[in-house]
């Protein structure tokens, strides 16, 4: 089924390609807004079909009426179909369907004519009998079937003219086009699909040599849909038609406007370079001012989305600035910058010591520095940040410190520590987050060196003087660990109690309930009232006013809602996730309708919205509340994703499932679509490489990035290589986490830096601020999930 789908958006399964629809005009008898010859031409239509459709049954004896076929299908008299009620046809059409059993539903649904769509129940049966006419390539029956809802069943009639009008878009009938997508835009203005129906009247007109028409439409589109996912295509169209007018000049500024305002879309790249082709064919006094400043901006934005051929086009324009010298250093510096994000360190080195050489003086200076000291981090020299405290360089020292006191377990050449760098950062009036970076790594060197009472003393005032840093129960069970180590059991209990009561979803809360187990003094009663926290209640939030049935005329709001729930029903839900993002910029932005729209989006399946809407909502609220929050919350922020995949891959592997959910979850938080800065992609962001690796020792065919981007292909390669690393590791879980997300070969390293450490201690051994909070967000998701589904 062809039902519109936005640039970057869920895939719906085609379900009929345009080259499968055959001419045959619509019938729109009882509808007003139709010119009078399209009524005459479908009223001949309809009866000349009747009549083609009764000739078999008239040819027949009189002593036994043949059997109506339908879509190739037998309905036989008094089936068992006609037994059944319409609602329990649909859930077993519904039923067959997903098992792609078409014919077998078509038989279950029955006939329909006759009978009028005055009920939703019918109304989808209608809808249902249209896709599966459109499988089945039955073309008259699915015209039939979409008419019928068109004119009888306004909750899916948009759907069903957008169909149609895919139809008459294939076969070329532009007048018939035009009609649908004008009836469309008239009777249902709140359609998502108006504008997809406008664009594809501007296809089909550019197709049909309509240049000037289709350039009218997709500009009024654009005018009218300012914020609709389309935009980006509908605009690249739009600059293929003033270039193929000769409009050069509108054709580059569309095109490159496009590729700013949307550098993450998949057509950014093609219209960038397209617009730099543009430029090169008009005239210099056409070509645009050159602004610096605009320039910088915008590399800036393009190297996020990592479109280097871009950026490079781009810094070369700046090569003639030559003045004012500062407008100069802040172009060389984003020279070096952009070098150093490609892993082009040579090229950054020698960009900032031509900085150097040439600007000796200035603020500039600092931020030099800072660079220089990633570079050479980066390339194994030792590095040193001992430089004088100028103030213009003090907001980069004060950086640079707190990444050396992380770095400073890794290269041991660093010559200060990080206790003397705490004190250098208070003293200089550090951010807060580096200082409190470098205060946990001062308390840490302590406890590393088996300093346990030091430790203890360095971090016992961290939450005072930082009660707002992610870092308070990483310090806390540290310093609980310590305590515990150094004999203060008191003070151990105390801390561990503290992060199982304060922190109920967090990495060191689940590490606290084991620790604790350890604890000498651990041996209290059950009854303790330390040991059951109280919990508030939270009542799950009704769903927002707006989308209340009411008398009054039907909103916006409300018709998106209404839409989200029929293509539920018809279990269509990709389709419906579209409806969702269409509702919600819609609603307020509060908490209870996050939660609902979190709920439409796991009824839908998609769980990676529902990650984002719920991610947030427990951080405003108090230690009770959370613990307070019902279990459904807990299932939509750990869902079971793709079960029916993972279980089978997990089974036929020996994987433990929830791992394998746990990853999925913190890697692409189930979006299937993801793509990582360094080229990750799908559900268990497989590199395209390690990709290739794992699947050819079971086939020598190339795996391309498109599969990647197949949920189930995606499980099977990854647990392929989750397998492969736990047993490298003999099924060290930590190990292998870290490998997947690092790589073998540093795991390898850092087992021979640290060899004699307990796993949660090699975790914070780890260099890689990535890989060392995948490793514990993993381990916290795992916990949760064998929590919630410890029953199953």
């Amino acid at each position: 089924m062809w039902i519109g789908v936005e640039p970057g958006g869920p895939r719906v399964r085609t379900m009929l390609t345009p080259t499968l629809w055959r001419p045959l005009p619509q019938p729109w008898a009882g509808r007003q807004d139709v010119p009078g010859l399209v009524l005459v031409s479908c009223w001949v239509v309809s009866c000349v079909l009747v009549l083609c459709m009764a000739l078999p049954v008239l040819a027949k004896p009189k002593g036994k009426a043949a059997p109506v076929r339908r879509s190739g299908l037998v309905a036989h008299k008094g089936a068992g179909a006609a037994a059944l009620s319409y609602e329990k046809r649909l859930q077993l059409a519904l039923e067959l369907m997903r098992h792609t059993q078409w014919p077998q539903a078509v038989q279950t649904i029955g006939p329909l004519d006759g009978i009028p769509v005055v009920t939703p129940t019918m109304g989808r049966l209608w809808f249902l009998r249209a896709l599966l006419a459109q499988n089945l390539a039955d073309v008259p029956s699915a015209l039939h079937a979409f008419t019928q809802i068109w004119q009888h069943y306004p909750p899916l009639a948009d759907y069903a003219a957008w169909e149609m009008a895919q139809y008459y878009a294939a076969q070329a009938f532009l007048p018939e086009l035009q009609d649908t997508v004008s009836a469309l835009a008239q009777h249902y203005p709140f359609s998502r699909l108006v504008p997809h129906g406008q664009f594809l009247l501007g296809q089909t007109q550019q197709r049909l040599g309509h240049v000037a028409d289709a350039q009218t439409t997709i500009e009024r589109l654009l005018q009218t849909w300012t914020d609709h996912p389309i935009v980006p295509e509908a605009s690249v169209r739009l600059g293929h038609l003033y270039a193929e007018t000769g409009d050069l000049v509108r054709a580059f500024w569309v095109l490159q406007r496009m590729g700013e305002s949307y550098p993450r879309h998949p057509l950014a790249a093609s219209a960038l370079e397209r617009s730099r082709q543009l430029l090169a064919l008009l005239p210099p006094d056409q070509h645009p001012q050159l602004v610096p400043a605009q320039v910088l901006a915008s590399i800036d934005v393009l190297a996020e989305a990592q479109l280097w051929q871009e950026v490079e086009a781009r810094l070369a324009t700046l090569d003639t600035v030559t003045e004012p010298s500062t407008l100069v250093i802040h172009v060389l510096l984003k020279r070096a910058a952009v070098a150093l994000r490609r892993q082009r360190l040579s090229d950054a080195q020698a960009l900032l010591h031509q900085i150097i050489q040439r600007f000796p003086h200035g603020a500039h200076l600092g931020e030099v520095r800072y660079l220089q000291s990633i570079v050479r981090s980066r390339q194994g020299v030792r590095a040193s940040l001992d430089q004088p405290d100028s103030a213009p360089l003090l907001q980069w020292v004060t950086t640079a410190f707190a990444r050396m006191t992380a770095m400073l377990q890794v290269r041991q050449a660093f010559a200060a520590r990080p206790a003397d760098y705490e004190q250098r950062l208070l003293r200089d009036g550090a951010p807060m987050e580096s200082a409190a970076q470098s205060a946990w790594q001062a308390g840490w060197e302590s406890y590393r060196h088996g300093l346990y009472d030091t430790a203890i003393q360095r971090w016992d005032a961290f939450e005072t003087r930082f009660p707002r840093t992610v870092l308070v129960p990483q310090v806390l069970y540290w310093q609980a660990r310590a305590a515990a180590l150094a004999g203060h059991d008191a003070l151990a209990i105390r801390l561990y109690r503290r992060l199982i009561n304060d922190f109920p979803e967090h990495y060191y809360h689940h590490l606290a309930i084991s620790s604790l187990r350890h604890v000498q003094q651990a041996e209290i009663s059950v009854g303790d009232p330390e040991d059951t926290p109280p919990s508030i209640p939270w009542t799950p939030p009704r769903p927002p006013a707006a989308l209340a049935a009411t008398t009054a005329p039907l909103t916006k709001e409300r018709f998106h809602f209404l839409r989200v729930q029929e293509l539920q029903q018809l279990q269509l839900y990709a389709v419906a996730t579209q409806e969702i993002h269409a509702l919600t910029p819609l609603l307020p932005n509060t908490t209870p309708t996050r939660y609902f729209l979190a709920t439409l989006f796991t009824t839908s399946q998609d769980y990676a919205p529902v990650l984002r809407l719920l991610r947030g909502m427990t951080e405003g609220m108090d230690p009770a509340e959370v613990r307070g929050l019902p279990h459904t919350f807990w299932t939509m922020l750990y869902p079971r994703a793709f079960w029916p995949e993972v279980l089978e891959q997990s089974t036929r592997l020996g994987l433990h499932p929830y791992l394998v959910l746990s990853m999925m979850r913190q890697e692409s938080a189930f979006d299937p679509t993801a793509v990582s800065a360094a080229g990750a992609r799908g559900l268990l962001q497989l590199m395209p490489a390690t990709a290739q690796e794992v699947a050819s020792r079971g086939s020598p065919d190339q795996v391309s990035r498109e599969q990647l981007h197949n949920p189930a292909f995606s499980i099977v390669l990854g647990t392929r290589y989750v397998a492969d690393l736990l047993t490298r590791y003999q099924g060290n879980v930590v190990l292998a986490l870290a490998a997947y997300n690092a790589g073998p070969d540093h795991v390898t390293r850092w087992l021979g830096q640290w060899p004699n450490v307990t796993m949660e201690e090699w975790i914070e051994y780890i260099p890689f601020d990535e890989t060392r909070a995948y490793i514990k967000l993993v381990l916290r998701n795992l916990a949760v999930y064998e929590r919630l589904y410890a029953a199953s």
